[in-house]
């Protein structure tokens, strides 16, 4: 249906220009992303959105196949001369791109021509999407299906009803740094993502992206950050237990140990062999890349649990032995002397102090 990789300006300029470039799974529109770099990208969390509804009802069909694509958008598959098409995309200052499309049934077609420099993960959140690929081989998509990686510079063709998918847009040098050169098995075009708790993950930020569409919220950055992360090491994955892990994915494994510190404070059980287990990595791998950062991930969880901490005393009268299980601690006299280290006073004291700072400010 689209491809977004890039830029919003280059997408307008070639879409007045005509040109043919990078369309998408189900054959719809993507900005497209330059070789040597995104241009006119814009800020993350600032959305935009094409719609077929911007011409005349008669030419809404030929207006969508004429945005900039990287397959042929061949024919709708109904009767209504209304053809409904639209998509709103954001993307980041690195080329990753986030996609959230609805387009009517239509036919479409993929492969060699196309802008082969992304590679997309995609989750069909409503209807149908079947792929021919390969050696007459078919998948079929649907809101069931879960996550699907797909190369749109091998050839395919694809039916969808009305389908509304979501897209992740990587670059090619990314996901080939994760994952080797055959993004997806020789002779084929799509590759499924087995369930698991990081494609869990994966498929719960790429929710909230779907339902942050059209806000622009700071959220949208940091899970659009997230999403990529969580996708690399998925990827990396892929290749098997005790795998090399490239310099290039660092940046990647950091984001996605950073987000199991965040999904798990509360979970006295978090440690580095823990985390590091959950990303399919080393512990060393991990000490690494925290280290290059200046930090330490236990260091990194203190924080996350001491923050927590501050913000639940601030805002309710849980017990402070409540609180301390909230944020990790199962021994209160443990927690109490983790807060007093970060915050210079025991959270009773914390409290007492906000309480007294709110009633003067009232």
């Amino acid at each position: 249906m689209d491809r977004r990789g890039a830029a919003y300006n280059r997408a307008q300029a070639r879409c007045r220009a005509g040109s043919h470039r990078g369309r998408r799974m189900d054959g719809s529109v993507v900005p497209t992303v330059s070789k040597a770099g995104v241009v006119g990208v814009p800020t993350v969390g600032i959305w935009q959105r094409r719609s077929s509804a911007e011409v005349a009802k008669a030419g809404r069909f030929e207006f969508f196949r004429g945005l900039p694509v990287g397959s042929h958008l061949e024919r709708p598959l109904d009767t209504r001369d209304d053809f409904a098409a639209e998509f709103d995309y954001t993307v980041a200052p690195d080329g990753t791109a986030f996609a959230e499309i609805n387009i009517d049934p239509c036919m479409s077609r993929f492969g060699p021509g196309g802008d082969d420099s992304r590679v997309d993960v995609g989750l069909v959140n409503a209807g149908t999407m079947r792929i021919r690929h390969g050696r007459d081989q078919t998948l079929v998509l649907n809101a069931g299906a879960g996550l699907a990686l797909f190369d749109a510079a091998r050839p395919m063709t694809t039916r969808t009803s009305r389908i509304d998918v979501s897209y992740l847009s990587l670059s090619r040098a990314a996901v080939v740094a994760a994952i080797g050169a055959a993004t997806v098995p020789r002779g084929v075009a799509v590759r499924f993502l087995a369930p698991g708790v990081l494609t869990a993950e994966l498929v719960a930020c790429l929710r909230g992206l779907h339902h942050a569409v059209g806000h622009d919220t700071p959220f949208v950055g940091a899970a659009l950050r997230t999403a990529e992360a969580l996708a690399l090491v998925i990827l990396a994955n892929l290749r098997g237990a005790g795998h090399h892990w490239p310099g290039e994915l660092d940046a990647a494994l950091y984001g996605a140990a950073c987000h199991q510190l965040s999904l798990r404070v509360a979970d006295p059980r978090t440690t580095v062999t823990a985390v590091a287990a959950m990303l399919g990595c080393s512990r060393a791998q991990l000490y690494r890349v925290f280290s290059a950062r200046g930090q330490t991930l236990a260091g990194r969880l203190y924080e996350l649990r001491m923050q927590r901490a501050a913000t639940v005393l601030g805002k309710c009268q849980l017990a402070v032995s409540a609180v301390s299980l909230l944020c990790g601690y199962s021994e209160p006299i443990v927690f109490d002397r983790a807060f007093r280290r970060r915050f210079g006073m025991t959270p009773s004291d914390w409290r007492a102090e906000r309480v007294a700072s709110g009633n003067a400010a009232t």
